[in-house]
Formats: structure tokens, sequence, C-alpha cells
């Protein structure tokens, strides 16, 4: 008797979701977007406090309360963006102008979060201050579409376990990337230019 109520529950899902099959080419695809926002995301969430503090001059104390008062903005923006994003309607959809947007300001905060322009110790703080916060408002610009994407892609609960589980397993490559040659490239190109010059061809 179960196997008969099994059996007849799959047709019905199968029916429910007869043009929700996403096949492997689409699904990586869409993966791969994961690779290169990640290697942007591992960069700042690894390196940046490295950076403020070994080359830009910052006190780790006054780092520490920047990415504290950075992650409550990010809990109010994020929150703006959702609403934001489910009210887009364009011929693209209102997912991708999003994405091809943020990824533009990322791509452009990214490499500002790493340059050293010369300021005093306050000023300086104010430049990590404007460039880390807005950095992490251009990532949620992509990343909260991004990830909404996958229910457009399908309905189905099986095939979007699939199209989920592919990016987050290609963003650990995104993070192994930064990894193995961050420190590498600092110390090849020296000081902070070796920061600089990774942040450009990641972005």
């Amino acid at each position: 008797m179960e196997l008969t109520s099994s059996s007849a529950e799959a047709a019905v899902e199968k029916k429910h979701y007869p043009r929700d099959k996403v096949s492997w080419t689409t699904a990586i695809s869409y993966g791969m977007g994961s690779y290169g926002a990640n290697v942007m995301y591992a960069f700042i969430a690894i390196y940046l406090m490295l950076y403020y503090t070994d080359s830009f001059g910052i006190k780790a104390a006054a780092v520490g309360l920047l990415f504290l008062v950075a992650r409550l903005v990010d809990g109010a923006t994020d929150i703006a963006l959702g609403i934001l994003v489910d009210n887009t309607h364009t011929k693209m959809g209102k997912f991708r102008p999003w994405i091809l947007v943020g990824s533009i300001l990322v791509s452009l905060t990214t490499v500002a979060c790493f340059l050293s322009p010369d300021l005093s110790e306050a000023g300086k703080l104010v430049y990590a201050y404007a460039t880390y916060i807005l950095w992490s408002i251009c990532f949620a610009v992509i990343d909260i579409p991004y990830w909404s994407l996958s229910a457009a892609i399908t309905q189905d609960p099986t095939e979007r376990t699939k199209v989920i589980t592919i990016p987050r397993t290609i963003a650990t490559f995104g993070f192994l990337t930064v990894s193995a040659s961050t420190l590498w490239l600092v110390k090849f190109v020296g000081s902070w230019w070796g920061y600089l010059w990774f942040s450009a061809p990641s972005s």
C-alpha cells in the first residue's frame, strides 16, 4: 500500500512540474556566476582587514568597529533591496538588470577598497568606511537577485536543489583561488600593490 502511495505521489509531482527539468548545462552555467562573485567576496572577507591594518595604517580596533557597522547597514539594505528586486519589472526580467549593474559596481568598489590615498589617519578611516560599506551594498545588489534567480529557473524542489548545490560547490573554488594566490602575489609585487593588482582582475 505504501509503495502504491509513493508511486502515485511521484506521478503527481512529475505531472505538476512537467517543464521544470533543468539541464546540466543550464545548472553549471548558472553556477559559474558564483565563482566570480565569491572570488571578490573571499578577497574582501579574508584580506581586507589585513590590508587595512598592515598596509593602510588603520588600527585593528577601528577596523573591527567598521566591520560591525557594515553588518548593521547590511541588515537594513538587504531588506530594502529584496523589496526593490521583487517589484522590478523590465524586458530583462526582475533579476538580470540588478546582477548586471551590481557586477559593474562591485568591480569598481572592490578596487576602491584597496586604493591607498594619501590621507590623514581620520581621513583614511572615513575612506575605509565609505568604500567598504558601499562595497557591501553593491555586493548585495548581486547576491540577493542571484540566489533568488534559482526560484525562477525551476519550481521543482528536486531540480532547485541541484541548481543551488552547483553554485555553492563552485563558490568553494573561488575561495581556494584567493587563498592560494593572493599572499604570493602580494609578496611578489610588493606591499599593497599586490592587493590592488589582484583585486582588478578578480573584479
